[in-house]
């Protein structure tokens, strides 16, 4: 698994800028574009809107969801 910091949005056009609170993990296969040319499913190949439209997962909506999840075992822990 790789780190992919999530930068655009899954519904519009658009990026913004990188945060350490949005990333999602993704397998290395989905996240860079390979060597190979006809490799166009990852996320750097699609954009953010593409990977959305080919996978159906909004990168945005899951990293947002993890970083929530994370606060919240943090509340519990202290």
């Amino acid at each position: 698994m790789t780190l992919h910091h999530v930068t655009g949005y899954a519904d519009r056009m658009g990026r913004f800028a990188r945060s350490h609170k949005l990333v999602v993990p993704l397998a290395p296969e989905y996240h860079l574009i390979q060597h190979d040319p006809f490799q166009t499913l990852s996320v750097e190949a699609l954009g953010h809107r593409g990977f959305f439209e080919e996978w159906g997962i909004d990168l945005l909506a899951v990293a947002m969801r993890l970083w929530d999840e994370s606060e919240q075992l943090e509340r519990k822990a202290a």
